[in-house]
């Protein structure tokens, strides 16, 4: 989940991601592992680079977040949403016995980093291309138009990572919760 934060990923693609995708600051989600099947270039931030760090690294497997077996990606990347809404719900209970739900969904902070990014000045086009969103506009650009976007797609990331490593730093008592230490990827 933290990955998926910082990245703005989608979560069924970063379940498949392998250690052979990553290259120094960044990593390539393969055609086969996304929506659009197109293959994307992903810039990893500092912090996205230790979340990577910290994880084990199995013999004989190439996943970085593998499933049970190790011979495969992890399944359902939908329960850690489930778990994290949870145990939200059950923090803001304590607070408040009549709160009856949460609704919380891995794919939110997707659209957290990207509603950030905004806010930070961040165009839609370029957070089009940190979303690996399919372009919309005349087929010709996109034939014609080979440029990668890395650059403005590290500004985007590099901004959002400030932003918020900002908002977790904050001392107020905000609403942010922080994630436990022992959430998934």
């Amino acid at each position: 989940m933290r990955l998926r934060l910082l990245t703005a990923q989608r979560g069924g693609e970063l379940a498949r991601l392998r250690w052979t995708d990553i290259d120094g600051d960044w990593l390539t989600l393969p055609s086969t592992a996304t929506k659009n099947k197109r293959a994307h270039r992903v810039f990893l931030t500092p912090a996205a680079q230790d979340i990577l760090s910290t994880l084990p690294r199995l013999e004989g497997c190439d996943y970085v977040f593998p499933g049970r077996s190790g011979s495969r990606p992890i399944g359902d990347v939908k329960k850690a949403g489930r778990r994290i809404r949870a145990r939200v719900l059950a923090t803001l209970r304590g607070t408040d016995a009549t709160i009856g739900a949460f609704d919380f969904r891995g794919h939110d902070l997707r659209r957290t980093a990207a509603t950030k990014m905004a806010d930070a000045g961040i165009s839609q086009a370029d957070i089009a291309k940190v979303l690996n969103h399919a372009e919309g506009g005349p087929r010709a650009t996109m034939v014609y138009n080979r440029y990668a976007y890395d650059r403005e797609k590290r500004i985007a990331l590099d901004t959002w990572a400030r932003m918020l490593a900002a908002i977790c730093e904050r001392k107020d008592g905000g609403k942010v919760l922080p994630f436990g230490a022992t959430g998934g990827g």
